[in-house]
């Protein structure tokens, strides 16, 4: 399985795997008339030229997502209803001027079809529904139990596959907790990434294990979880040697390190007590590199922090329980 999670505190942004999520690639498809560009706003990346075109997308059944529509000739897309070809198999609904919200319902093809005030046809795209066969949570090891910190709040996500392929498509997903496990409402900022992420689930809890479990249809999946409080944290590991980074005039340091249980079992959701020594250093909100810090992690379960210093020679200690590691702030 694949693993896709975030935590209150970012996290490095890494991409591993065979499967992968980005922003839309610039691959649109252009209307059957040649007036509109039609593109998902979200999508995944999937094996062909265009994957963020409708026309090579796949919507999961009992989903939804957004399409965003422009004018193939410069302008204004100027349309004032839409409507689906087929019905039973997915609906459409304006969103505002330039997003339609696609509602999957079945298995097939629907045309979308943009209409203008007088009830000519201004273009016409279609849209691909699929059932899905299995629900993946992406990048956890269903053998293992997932390790959290005890009262952390973390956010992994589920995607709907048919086969090898990803679906598009959010919603329509039933999430059950059980033991020691609560689940919450998603980060807001889950929703307002870029790129399709699969399903948001958020979730935290205190001492002892728990599930989830997440359910479409007939299909069915279940995800153990054991929380860790800082007792059991057994080490704190360098990940990614600090580097160094200016801008605007301004000197950073990365840093990566990672918890990890006595069988080198690493956790997520920790987070560290900083100490400091040496040449003046702070831990830094600056937004000049709030880019810098992911809202989500795509391989582990590292924590990532990014200090301002003067340039002088200073050190940052990261303790979490009875267990710390050093890191060199001027590399």
């Amino acid at each position: 399985m694949i693993l896709f999670i975030s935590q209150q505190h970012m996290r490095p942004f890494v991409t591993v795997g065979v499967l992968l999520f980005v922003g839309c690639q610039p691959h649109r498809d252009v209307g059957a008339l040649g007036n509109v560009v039609f593109s998902f706003d979200r999508c995944t990346v999937l094996t062909g030229d265009d994957p963020c075109s409708p026309a090579s997308e796949k919507v999961a059944a009992r989903s939804s997502a957004n399409i965003v529509v422009s004018s193939a000739n410069g302008g204004k897309v100027a349309f004032s209803s839409v409507r689906s070809t087929q019905p039973t198999v997915a609906g459409f609904t304006t969103v505002d001027a330039t997003t339609i919200s696609v509602q999957a319902v079945g298995a097939g093809e629907a045309g979308l079809e943009l209409v203008r005030s007088d009830g000519s046809l201004l273009d016409r795209d279609g849209v691909s529904v699929s059932e899905p066969t299995a629900l993946e949570f992406l990048r956890i090891d269903d053998a293992s139990p997932l390790l959290v910190a005890e009262n952390a709040s973390v956010t992994a996500h589920v995607v709907r596959n048919q086969g090898p392929m990803l679906l598009a498509g959010r919603g329509g997903l039933t999430f059950s907790a059980s033991g020691s496990v609560t689940l919450d409402a998603p980060s807001p900022a889950d929703h307002d990434d870029r790129s399709f992420r699969g399903e948001p689930f958020t979730l935290h809890g205190s001492a002892g294990a728990g599930t989830v479990g997440v359910t479409d249809g007939a299909l069915t999946n279940q995800l153990t979880i054991q929380f860790v409080n800082a007792a059991q944290i057994s080490a704190v590991v360098i990940t990614n040697p600090p580097s160094i980074l200016t801008k605007n005039g301004k000197r950073f340091v990365i840093a990566d390190v990672e918890a990890r249980t006595s069988d080198g079992s690493a956790v997520f959701g920790e987070a560290c007590a900083w100490t400091f020594s040496g040449a003046s250093v702070s831990v830094s909100n600056d937004p000049d590199i709030a880019d810098l810090l992911p809202l989500f992690v795509d391989d582990g379960a590292g924590i990532r922090t990014i200090f301002q210093t003067d340039g002088g020679t200073a050190g940052a200690t990261c303790t979490i329980g009875s267990s710390s590691v050093t890191l060199d702030l001027n590399p």
